[in-house]
């Protein structure tokens, strides 16, 4: 939990994908002076779509994608 709410950091994303697997498509952004890598909005959906899950349709209904 942070300041700012619940931080979600995953060891895998989707079907077994590692970091390294997906920071080609991470943006970099500065956190208070830290540079971080976030998963980019379409990598995301990307994710999303293949996982099928009801938690993740539902979370691209969200997202925008339909």
């Amino acid at each position: 939990m942070t300041n700012s709410g619940p931080l979600d950091v995953l060891g895998f994303v989707g079907k077994n994908r590692r970091y390294e697997d997906l920071a080609v498509a991470a943006d970099v952004v500065d956190i208070g002076g830290l540079s971080v890598r976030v998963l980019g909005l379409k990598a995301l959906i990307d994710e999303k779509r293949a996982l099928a899950r009801d938690k993740d349709q539902a979370m691209l209904r969200i997202l925008g994608d339909r």
